[in-house]
């Protein structure tokens, strides 16, 4: 038997999804409680799949063709501030750069109280140093390194400072990156096991600061990522795994573990792609029936993911993945390609409490989480705090006996207990204390859609939401509800819908390279006839000289991981923005030779698109245009069958009915018995009308009055959201 695996490690379950290369609709998913030994989970649910497959471990794993993994590690290294002690070197001149930041003022007088609402930097000033060397903007060495000084310098940092981790940011190295480079060799040559990042290995974009900051997040969590990724993978081949460790990067892509070792920034959306990228998919082959969005009910997706610890959105206009170059987490900007992703802290883990203030007791919930470990109060391993599955399951929304496909039986009497802290300050019944809870993180999670298409220039309106994760099904609806939005699908497999993403993707290499030599003279005089040739043979030959560059050296990368030339496929884009303004937005440019005619018509879609994002009255041809950054994007297809929705793993039950499976009584403005229904039961076409409790292994849905569900092709539940009454 052969089989492709994506696992999924989120901050309270890790999720295996298995497909099995023999028989096309065998796919399997699993999950687990995450324990502070990651890998520790990743091998409990690789033995759950083993198990059911009737293999061992080593048989199992040595039929696995692709291993593909997502994890949070990055981010949550990040976001607890577990990292390295990291210093920085930069060039003499330099050395506040980091700590003066980049940030909007927002009305605080301050300047130096703006600065840490906005940037709480990684690394004290006292562990920034400065060395002799420069360049200019062309490229040009002005001033010689010295590397003498460079040597005492790292020694200061290492053995005085206590620094393990180490960056390279010096001015201009996005244009001359050797003197970086060489201060990179230097530290390894002192200190041969020192994790040392230079800028210019993870981007050639301009922006020191942001250079800067994404350097020094990269340092902060590579240690303990790369230890991590390497122990792991020495794990898995231990147990018989034969195949590379294929890990998923923030741009949706898969790359090797050695490929990503040393930049551990990229993994820092790693979590949230996978599924992303498969709600996509469901949108655009939305019933099964493929076509092109003219033919789909809405004008593109919004993608939420609600787990055990977080809510991720990301909007999907027209089904397309939105990337970003202006990543900010944690008040830390990335200079990154990532897919945009908005994240807070709303799950099924979220801590519920009470407030008091001179206004009168506030109910919170989150951002904090009980994660896994104690994890929520039902969950019988310790927690005592209330969560919104807590309330959920007081509610009777989630079956104790059914949750997580049986993984673990929940304690609804724990569960009220725990809720009694908020009801009493509150003057509430439990019920209505955790309807309370429930109300508050779904006001919390329709902000946060409610943030990604308005920053977009969208109205969520407009959109499907796509709904999955562990706890999504349970709030979608209500949440669709508040947002006057029409139109629901949960996925087939919504429960693990960001593993099963994993098992599609292709391995992806990008590239970033700021450029300014180009420029497009407005037409003279504006508006009085045609502007003639923008771009001079000269130009052309410069912008298509940077493009192949860039696309050998990641065609090399490609051919390194035996990808075969027929199956790489290599897209450019550009960022381009007005002469003096600082509004900048990328658009695409075709493959192969190109000339005049290409880029002007690149430019006219640009416009187009500056347009529909910032108004007509925002655009100033007259001014000329500029561009600016390169990328490029190289992937290399798998195997796998890429871009398709979830179909398999929901095939026709042999006891398919359109009959409850039961009734349950469920608190919604008063106790109501309402029929419950499993989803793989249900054949195709059949129709459930709320309130009703639609429950699959991994997930359960909830209807309300007047919601109607049909079953689709593809096996996902397909809702019309009755209007807020």
């Amino acid at each position: 038997m052969e089989f492709v695996c994506g696992i999924d490690i989120g901050g309270t379950f890790t999720d295996l999804v298995v497909r099995s290369l023999d028989d096309p609709d065998d796919v399997r998913q699993y999950k687990v409680f995450t324990e502070k030994d990651l890998t520790k989970s990743t091998l409990s649910a690789i033995d759950a799949a083993s198990a059911d497959f009737g293999l061992t471990t080593e048989s199992f794993l040595d039929g696995v063709e692709h291993f593909f993994l997502g994890s949070t590690v990055a981010l949550n290294t990040l976001l607890t501030r577990s990292g390295s002690k990291v210093g920085i070197v930069t060039t003499k001149g330099h050395a506040d750069t980091y700590h003066l930041a980049q940030m909007a003022r927002g009305g605080v007088r301050d300047l130096r109280e703006a600065v840490l609402q906005n940037f709480q930097p990684l690394v004290p000033r006292s562990c920034i140093k400065e060395v002799e060397e420069r360049v200019d903007c062309f490229g040009n060495v002005l001033v010689a390194i010295d590397e003498d000084q460079v040597s005492s310098v790292v020694r200061q940092l290492v053995e005085e400072r206590g620094c393990d981790a180490l960056v390279v940011c010096l001015l201009w190295s996005s244009a001359y990156p050797s003197h970086e480079q060489r201060v990179k060799e230097l530290a390894h040559e002192l200190y041969p096991d020192l994790f040392v990042t230079a800028s210019s290995d993870l981007t050639r974009l301009l922006d020191e600061f942001s250079r800067t900051a994404t350097s020094v997040v990269n340092a902060y969590v590579g240690q303990r990522v790369q230890t991590y990724c390497r122990e792991l993978s020495t794990k898995l081949a231990d147990a018989g795994l034969r195949t590379p460790l294929l890990i998923m990067q923030s741009t949706g892509g898969v790359a090797p573990v050695e490929d990503v070792a040393d930049k551990a920034v990229t993994l820092i959306g790693s979590g949230p792609a996978g599924g992303v990228m498969a709600a996509r998919d469901v949108w655009m082959a939305r019933d099964g029936n493929g076509g092109s969005p003219a033919d789909r009910p809405s004008r593109g997706a919004v993608a939420v993911d609600m787990g055990g610890t977080s809510f991720d959105v990301a909007l999907l206009p027209q089904g397309e993945i939105q990337l970003t170059t202006d990543m900010r987490i944690a008040r830390h900007p990335l200079l990154i390609p990532a897919i945009d992703v908005n994240s807070v802290g709303a799950g099924g883990g979220s801590i519920a409490s009470v407030e008091t203030t001179a206004a009168g007791s506030i109910l919170r919930v989150g951002p904090e989480s009980a994660g896994a470990v104690p994890g929520p109060a039902c969950y019988g391993r310790g927690g005592t705090a209330p969560t919104v599955t807590d309330a959920n399951v007081v509610l009777g929304l989630i079956n104790p006996n059914y949750f997580a496909g049986g993984y673990v039986t929940l304690d609804r009497d724990a569960a009220a207990e725990a809720m009694r802290s908020v009801a009493e300050p509150l003057g509430m019944s439990i019920e209505d204390a955790a309807r309370g809870i429930v109300s508050v993180v779904d006001a919390v999670m329709g902000d946060a859609i409610k943030d990604v298409s308005i920053r977009r220039g969208y109205d969520a309106r407009d959109f499907s939401v796509i709904a999955y994760g562990g706890a999504g099904g349970l709030h979608a609806a209500n949440i669709a509800r508040n947002l006057g939005i029409s139109d629901l699908v949960v996925p087939n497999l919504a429960g693990t819908l960001s593993a099963y993403g994993l098992t599609t993707a292709d391995i992806l290499y990008t590239y970033q390279l700021t450029d300014q030599s180009v420029t497009v003279a407005p037409p003279p005089p504006w508006g009085t006839g045609s502007p003639g040739q923008l771009f001079s043979a000269s130009s052309v030959e410069h912008i298509e000289q940077l493009f192949t560059g860039i696309e050998e050296d990641l065609d090399a990368s490609l051919a390194g991981q035996d990808v075969p030339p027929e199956r790489r496929v290599f897209q450019r884009s550009v960022d381009i923005r007005y002469q003096g303004q600082t509004l900048r937005l990328p658009v695409a440019v075709p493959g192969g030779s190109l000339s005049s005619a290409i880029l002007e018509d690149a430019v006219a879609q640009w416009e187009e698109k500056f347009c529909d994002i910032y108004g007509a009255g925002a655009a100033w041809p007259q001014g000329g245009m500029e561009l600016m950054n390169y990328y490029v994007t190289a992937s290399g297809k798998i195997g796998q069958d890429n871009g398709s929705a979830p179909t398999a793993g929901a095939p026709a039950s042999r006891d398919q009915t359109t009959d409850p499976v039961m009734t349950r009584t469920i608190y919604l403005e008063e106790w109501t018995e309402v029929p419950v229904f499993r989803s793989k039961k249900l054949p195709v076409g059949a129709e459930v009308i709320g309130p009703a409790i639609v429950e699959d292994p991994m997930t359960t849905v909830l209807l309300s009055k007047g919601d109607r569900a049909a079953i689709s092709d593809s096996g996902a539940l397909v809702i019309a959201v009755a209007e807020k009454s």
